[in-house]
Order: structure tokens, then sequence, then C-alpha cells
């Protein structure tokens, strides 16, 4: 048992975290830095806006069925107000929860709540006014309600693979009929047209996963600040070039070489990186 035990940690070890892909494409020597020198980014308020987005969505979706579960008759009237409290209170939580983060940053945990309240309200009264739309056109509550609603979702779904040499943490999974659908949340600037290819290279990582397991062709990419999902579909060139990145990865994890800093300078002056970088 021990044994295993220690070739599974062995495995885990050599697999190379999909967020490094995503890096690399970004600046190669952010790998570097990260995964060689071991060096951890410095934690602004970009960063922590976007760790409480994650942690918010992924406590709603944790939370959310529990939510139908315990809607009676008498609350049809009031589900959006349901939501709405229930959406704040984690919202509340999560700024509580990186308290720690937002002193560092010299930021006002007011300040970050407001400016995030908005748009968590806006995601509350979506899925209130969905979720009451289906009652009203089945009349059912309680399992049978969560039976019938069109997709389920999974968070923080933890995947690896010796074959892709690949291992990561998807945002969420929507599973419809027996189709396994990633969506990577982003903070941030969005793209005119489609994903930037860091949130491609990423979102396609985790269909292959996906893929060894379960039945998954497509994902999305959900630009939070935009309330925009764009959608990408996995094909083999993408496939290809998923796997060429985990053999540049893997170089420059396993060389002593520093890789040249991105020709970029809009890219050097938001990078969380910038000031250890050794350009």
């Amino acid at each position: 048992m021990e044994s295993i035990y220690i070739q599974l940690v062995i495995d885990y070890i050599f697999m190379i975290p999909v967020t490094a892909l995503s890096d690399f494409l970004y600046c190669p020597r952010k790998v570097y830095l990260r995964y060689v020198l071991k060096l951890m980014p410095v934690v602004g308020e970009p960063i922590i806006r976007g760790k409480i987005q994650h942690d918010v969505f992924d406590a709603i979706n944790k939370t959310e069925e529990g939510i139908i579960l315990s809607i009676k008759p008498s609350d049809l009237d009031n589900i959006n107000i349901l939501y709405t409290n229930v959406y704040r209170d984690l919202l509340a939580n999560s700024v509580s929860k990186f308290e720690g983060d937002i002193k560092k940053a010299d930021l006002s945990k007011e300040k970050i709540f407001n400016d995030s309240l908005q748009k968590f309200l806006d995601e509350a009264n979506y899925r209130a006014k969905n979720l009451l739309n289906i009652i009203k056109t089945t009349g059912l509550l309680g399992k049978d309600l969560l039976d019938v609603i069109p997709s389920k979702v999974k968070s923080e779904l933890f995947l690896s693979s010796k074959t892709l040499r690949i291992r990561g943490v998807i945002d969420k999974v929507e599973i419809l009929d027996d189709v396994h659908v990633p969506v990577e949340l982003k903070t941030g600037p969005m793209p005119r047209d489609g994903v930037w290819p860091n949130h491609r290279i990423q979102l396609a990582s985790y269909i292959l996963l996906l893929n060894e397991n379960f039945k998954s062709d497509h994902g999305f990419v959900e630009y939070l600040d935009y309330d925009v999902r764009r959608k990408v579909v996995m094909n083999p060139f993408l496939e290809d070039e998923v796997k060429s990145l985990v053999g540049e990865v893997c170089n420059v994890i396993e060389s002593d070489n520093l890789p040249k800093a991105c020709d970029n300078p809009n890219k050097c002056k938001s990078c969380n990186f910038k000031d250890r970088c050794l350009a």
C-alpha cells in the first residue's frame, strides 16, 4: 500500500499543472520563476478580486442544490430575495476569507465587497428567474425539481493524466446528459473575438483530461467582468498544440537555462512577477 502511495505522489509531482501551460504562453520566464526558482507571485488587487470571484462562484455551485431542495410553495414569491441574500452572504464570507491578502495589498474590505456586489446580485437575479420559470413550467419542487434542471454542475474538479503528463483543477464542469463541459472563470480584460491564447490552451487541456473518463468535446471561457461566455471546440490541431506545449514546458522546468522574457511591455506591466523578473 505504501509503495502505491509513493508512486502516486511521484506521478503527481512529475505532472505539469495546466496553469503552467497558460503561464508559458504568457511568458516562458514565468514558468522558470514559478516552477524552477519556486518564487511566488505578488498578490495584488487583480489577483485578489479573481480569487474572491472564483471562491464565490465555487460556493454558489456547491450551495445551489441545497437552495433548490429547500424551496417550499410559500417561497415562490420570494425566490429572488432568497438567492440575493445567499449570494450577499457568500460574498461577505469570501471577502473575510481573503482578509489577510486584502490587508497585505493595502486595500479596503468594504470597497472590495461593494465593487463586487452588483455582479453577484445580477447573477442571483438571473438564476432565481430561471429557476422560477422551471418551477412554473413543471410544477415540481424538491428532488423532483432538481432532477429536471437541464444541467448539473461540479465545482473545482481535480483531474490528472500520466499519459498527458498534466494535472489541474477545473473551475466548473456542467454535465448535460453524458457530456461534460468544462467552464473556466476568468477576470480581467476580454479579447474582441474568441478567447486569449493561454485561456484556449488551458480549456483545451481540461477537455483532454475529461475525455479520458467522460465525453467532452468543447468548453467555455466565462469572462466574469463582461458576463460573456466564449466557446472553445476541441480539434486535432488544438490537441497537438497542447501536447507540444507540454514538451516545451517540461524543457523549461528541467533546464538550468533562463528563458528570455516576453517582448511585450503591456504584459510585463501587468505581470505578477514583474518585481522579481531577472530581466
